[in-house]
C-alpha cells in the first residue's frame, strides 16, 4: 500500500490505522461479493470484463501520475500548515482526494 509514503503526506492515524483498516476490510469482503462459480479461474470472461480492466489500467496510470505531480507541485500539508487547522490539512484534504480517486472509477463503471 505504500504505507511509508502515506505517512509522509497525511496524519499517521489516517494513513496507518483508518486507511489500512478499510483496505483490509475490502480484501476480507471480496469473497462474499462474488460468490458465483461461473467463470471461476478464467480471467476476462466477457467483453465487458476486458473493457473494465483496460479502462481501470488507463485510469490508474493517468490518475496516479496526476496525483504525484499535483502533490509535488502543491503539497497541501506543507503549504497550508499555518493557515488551516491540522484536522483539515492532515485528514480532510488527503481523505477527500483519495475518496474522489476511488469513487470516480466506480461511477464510470456503473454507467457502462
Amino acid at each position: 500500500m505504500g504505507l511509508q509514503e502515506m505517512l509522509e503526506h497525511m496524519h499517521p492515524t489516517l494513513a496507518g490505522i483508518i486507511l489500512t483498516a478499510v483496505a483490509v476490510g475490502f480484501l476480507i469482503i471480496i469473497p462474499f461479493v462474488d460468490y458465483s462459480k461461473m467463470g471461476a479461474g478464467v480471467w476476462f470472461t466477457s467483453a465487458r470484463g476486458k473493457k473494465i480492466v483496460g479502462r481501470t489500467a488507463l485510469y490508474t496510470v493517468i490518475a496516479m501520475t496526476a496525483f504525484v505531480l499535483l502533490d509535488n507541485a502543491f503539497p497541501p500539508r506543507e503549504l497550508l500548515r499555518d493557515i488551516l487547522p491540522n484536522l483539515v490539512t492532515q485528514f480532510i484534504i488527503p481523505g477527500s482526494i483519495m475518496a474522489f480517486l476511488v469513487v470516480l472509477p466506480v461511477i464510470v463503471l456503473v454507467r457502462t
